[in-house]
């Protein structure tokens, strides 16, 4: 028997990227798994600039980073057409910050219908995610485990250097009302700066009895030395 799973990729990310980055995991769970790599219907039209900032910048000063950052790199790379799939954008279509904290969301909800009509058509047992993936999983989880009329809900979720959001709105939705009760394996790298552990485990704290487990590596998808934690977790599905 085998589990009928769907992995969604992280920012700036395709299908192609991530099913690379798991096959050494893919090659050592394929008794257990058929996995189907999910695009995000949307495309970045401009460049996603990552700053380091404190808590104690505001929107609007972390905006001017952001700007800074992002000219800096169009004068040394260009501008191209496009940065990469997402999930959904902040405040304008084609742009997303994952550090602003009052912002409009953009095709979030598009997204969660995309993904669960492609679980419904999979038969899917699970989700698996990869950062922002990884977060549009454990908002899917919370959904369709309060809402039975949509007719599927994951038996498990694997989440991968998963983020809290800083946005408020989506803060909100997975830190409102019941913690989710799917079954979830939250995997950390030790070392990762893009999604820094303490981002990762405020997400832990929505689920009920989450099991955490950390790599040596950083925000990538650990290699097969692991795979005993992932068949220890799947086996409960089987």
């Amino acid at each position: 028997m085998k589990l009928n799973v769907l992995f969604l990729h992280g920012l700036v990310q395709t299908p192609e990227m991530l099913s690379e980055s798991f096959s050494n995991l893919n090659k050592s769970l394929s008794k257990i798994l058929n996995i189907t790599y999910l695009k995000s219907p949307y495309e970045l039209k401009n460049f996603p600039a990552f700053c380091k900032i404190t808590s104690e910048k505001t929107d609007e000063e972390i905006k001017e980073l952001e700007k800074i950052v992002r000219e800096n790199y169009y004068r040394r790379k260009g501008k191209k057409n496009t940065y990469g799939g997402t999930w959904f954008f902040t405040n304008s279509d084609g742009d997303y910050s994952p550090q602003l904290k009052n912002v409009k969301i953009i095709g979030l909800e598009e997204s969660l219908d995309f993904v669960l009509n492609e679980c419904k058509r999979t038969n899917c047992d699970g989700l698996l995610g990869f950062s922002q993936g990884s977060l549009i999983s454990a908002i899917l989880a919370k959904k369709t485990l309060n809402d039975p009329t949509l007719g599927w809900k994951a038996k498990f979720c694997i989440l991968f250097s998963s983020p809290m959001p800083y946005a408020t709105s989506l803060n909100t939705l997975l830190t409102s009302g019941d913690k989710i009760k799917t079954p979830s394996l939250h995997i950390l790298g030790k070392s990762d700066v893009t999604v820094p552990n303490h981002r990762s485990l405020l997400l832990t704290e929505c689920f009920v009895d989450p099991i955490i487990h950390y790599h040596e590596g950083g925000h990538d998808i650990p290699h097969s030395d692991d795979v005993s934690v992932y068949e220890n977790f799947l086996s409960k599905f089987l």
